[in-house]
């Protein structure tokens, strides 16, 4: 299990496809835990879709994704104009003032407020997918799917909640490490130095951590699930 987290080029794959399409993705991901498929891009005999479930988890989860958009935008908006507000107010350098301090502040809580709502809509998607899944694979019919998993969710939601704040935390330390690199940048662009950019390779550390993120959460999901049994680890 552990390879397939691990596969780079894999990253490529899982991470755009569950950020717009978690529901493929958890099906896809469910016939790699259910065959015992260690290398996440090789594709099995098996691979099984329910359409319909798939096509109406999508729908919603994009409609979520642009309200979201749409509210982020707004809230943005508003920020902007109040931290322009305040700084025609104080008519000194715009270099770490409390106006940039406090539009920071507060479009970072607006983003990991977003990025709480995504990571719920996807353990939701993600649940509902497996269990789809396990249903077009053994050919039943599981009653109340809804039902199961949210009881599923409440009954692990503390795991849940840990595995939420340590990857925010995770990002938190990227993002202000990547600020300081990216201040030392253009600092050096300014006097003509050649400093280290760090935009390509934060971006991979960004994709790796979210790769892995995703993995984690859909393996633990589908364990949550008692579909353990279906696992069969190698010796």
């Amino acid at each position: 299990m552990l390879k397939g987290a691990l596969q780079p080029l894999s990253c490529v794959v899982t991470v755009p496809f569950t950020l717009l399409f978690p529901s493929l993705t958890t099906f896809f991901l469910y016939h790699v835990f259910s065959k015992q498929n260690d290398k996440i891009l090789s594709f099995k005999k098996g691979l099984k879709f329910d359409f319909k479930a798939m096509l109406g988890t999508e729908i919603l989860y994009l409609l979520g994704l642009i309200a979201l958009f749409q509210y982020f935008c707004y809230k943005a908006s508003e920020f902007i104009e109040v931290y322009k507000y305040k700084a025609v107010r104080n008519p000194t350098l715009q270099i770490a003032t409390p106006e940039q301090l406090e539009y920071s502040h507060d479009l970072t809580t607006l983003i990991s407020t977003i990025a709480v709502i995504i990571i719920v809509l996807q353990i939701i998607i993600m649940a509902y997918s497996f269990i789809k899944a396990y249903d077009v694979d053994k050919r039943v019919s599981t009653e109340h799917p809804l039902k199961v998993v949210f009881s599923t969710i409440f009954r692990n939601l503390p795991v849940y909640i840990l595995f939420t704040v340590v990857l925010i935390y995770v990002f938190t330390v990227i993002e202000t490490y990547f600020a300081k690199y990216k201040l030392l940048h253009i600092e050096g662009y300014i006097l003509g130095k050649d400093n280290f950019d760090p935009a390509i390779t934060f971006m991979v550390i960004r994709i790796i951590v979210l790769h892995i993120s995703i993995y984690a959460l859909n393996l633990f999901t589908f364990c949550a699930l008692n579909i353990r049994a279906k696992l069969k680890f190698k010796n």
